[in-house]
């Protein structure tokens, strides 16, 4: 068999053939390992990349989110800050009305003149003045007629023997300068006034119960009966109207009355135990009487008393009944007592309505007698007769 050389069939043993089939097979899956690993890592840097592109939307919207209160809270501050500084330009501004305001009232005010300021004054002094007069009040006012060389000291000395009662005078007739105000001629009203006054004898007073109430002594009590030219001191009825003067126109224990060589010296002595009074002149009894002493030992006082007062148809207070009335308890007639405490309205010896009590005890405490008996010691014993009570 002829041939060519270029025309030969070349002829390739099996075994290699396989060799180049399988070594075909190698560089395809090596290809396609290549190209898996390639699109593995393409899908895998695509997920990355939409990972984080979620992650940036993420954080872009909490930025943008965050930025939002951030700039809100910053917004609100200002705000807030504008508020306050607008406030404060407010209450500036209010202050300085109010400090404008008050510089004006105070301008104002010392814009008053002193004769408006004169004017007040003497408007508040006035005011003080009536309010002094109102808050003084008085139950009697006597008038008196400034006399020359009167001052109102020796007015006030006059109707109160105290200059302490310059100011209560002064005020009650609104005087403000009493060395000018006070001129002859003119009339002051005098409130309450201790002396130069009018007494109205009370039933049971007496010469000495009134010096008391006024000089608080019984050491007036002459000197009183003669300025009053009283002739009978023992007899003093009420509604006697009596002038009560200054002390100092008085004299202290002037005798209130004057005893006469012919008219004799009387003592009394009551003893409780025998319920007998007992008339002394010196040391001899004249006369002797039956009396009515204290239920109980101790209501009739022992001690020596003097007579302070005697009452003619004396009054019962305790049930109101006027003195001459058959049912008077005390009779006839009263001779007080001026046991300590009491005024000579308390105790006393004293006439009854009832005398099948005579010579028994029964009384509160005072010495009761049949009429006629206690009429003869009314008549005979003056003011100031001792009287002793004794129980022996």
């Amino acid at each position: 068999m002829s041939a060519d050389a270029d025309s030969q069939v070349i002829f390739i043993p099996r075994a290699e053939r396989h060799k180049k089939k399988k070594r075909k097979r190698s560089y395809l899956f090596v290809l396609l390992l290549v190209i898996v690993f390639v699109v593995v890592v393409v899908l895998s840097r695509t997920m990355t990349i939409d990972q984080t592109n979620q992650t940036n939307s993420f954080l872009a919207t909490n930025l943008e989110g965050s930025t939002k209160m951030i700039i809100q809270k910053q917004a609100n501050g200002l705000e807030k800050r504008f508020q306050v500084k607008e406030d404060q330009k407010e209450s500036n501004k209010e202050e300085e009305q109010e400090t404008v305001e008050k510089d004006e009232n105070e301008d104002i005010h010392s814009a008053v003149t002193s004769d408006e300021v004169n004017e007040a004054e003497e408007v508040v002094e006035s005011s003080e003045k009536n309010e002094q007069m109102e808050a003084i009040t008085a139950d009697f006012v006597l008038e008196h007629k400034v006399k020359k060389q009167e001052t109102l000291f020796s007015i006030t000395m006059l109707y109160y023997a105290s200059g302490e009662y310059q100011k209560k005078v002064q005020a009650y007739n609104g005087i403000t300068n009493p060395e000018r105000e006070i001129m002859e001629g003119i009339t002051l009203q005098i409130p309450d006034p201790h002396y130069m006054v009018v007494h109205k004898v009370d039933r049971g007073e007496s010469l000495l119960s009134i010096s008391k109430k006024y000089y608080g002594t019984e050491d007036y009590a002459g000197s009183l009966a003669q300025y009053n030219e009283i002739k009978n001191p023992n007899h003093l009825p009420y509604d006697t109207l009596l002038h009560i003067p200054n002390p100092s126109s008085l004299q202290r224990n002037v005798p209130i009355f004057q005893s006469s060589p012919e008219k004799p010296s009387y003592r009394i002595v009551i003893n409780k135990k025998s319920n007998q009074l007992t008339v002394y002149d010196g040391n001899s009894p004249i006369k002797s009487f039956a009396v009515g002493t204290g239920k109980d030992v101790s209501k009739t006082p022992e001690g020596e008393f003097k007579i302070i007062n005697k009452i003619e148809k004396p009054w019962y207070r305790a049930q109101e009944i006027p003195g001459g009335d058959p049912n008077n308890p005390l009779g006839s007639h009263w001779l007080g007592l001026n046991v300590p405490g009491t005024d000579g309205t308390i105790y006393g010896i004293h006439g009854t309505n009832d005398p099948s009590t005579i010579g028994k005890y029964v009384s509160l405490g005072c010495i009761r007698m049949n009429n006629s008996d206690v009429e003869w010691l009314y008549n005979n014993l003056p003011l100031g007769t001792s009287v002793r009570i004794i129980n022996k």
